[in-house]
C-alpha cells in the first residue's frame, strides 16, 4: 500500500472515529444508569439505609468505568494521530495544527 494511501485510511480511521461521539455519549450515560438503576433495586430488596449506601457506591463505580473508557478511546485516538503526523513526514507534507476558537492566532 502506497503511503498516499495509508495516509488517506488513516484520516478515514480517524474521522470515523470522531463520528462515534454520540454512540460515546449514549455509553457514558449508561455507565451512569446501569450501577444508578442496579443501586436502587438492591436499596428496595434490602430495605432501611441500604439505598443511601450503595448510591454513593454506584457513583463511584460509574465514575471508574467512565474514566477507563475515556482512556481507551484517548489512547486509540493518539495512536491513530501520532501514525498521521508519521505518514505526513515521511511523505515531507506539514502537519496541520489544530485551531480552536478560544485561542488568539
Amino acid at each position: 500500500m502506497k503511503k498516499e494511501e495509508q495516509l488517506q485510511t488513516l484520516i478515514q480511521e480517524r474521522d470515523e472515529h470522531v463520528t462515534r461521539i454520540f454512540w460515546a455519549g449514549l455509553k457514558i450515560a449508561g455507565l451512569f444508569a446501569v450501577p444508578l438503576l442496579i443501586a436502587v433495586l438492591i436499596g428496595m430488596r434490602l430495605g432501611g439505609n441500604a439505598t443511601w449506601i450503595a448510591l454513593p457506591i454506584a457513583f463511584v463505580f460509574s465514575w471508574v468505568l467512565t474514566i477507563r473508557y475515556f482512556n481507551i478511546i484517548s489512547k486509540k485516538m493518539k495512536r491513530i494521530d501520532q501514525n498521521i503526523a508519521d505518514l505526513r513526514n515521511e511523505l515531507g507534507e506539514d502537519t496541520p495544527t489544530p485551531h480552536y476558537d478560544n485561542e488568539e492566532e
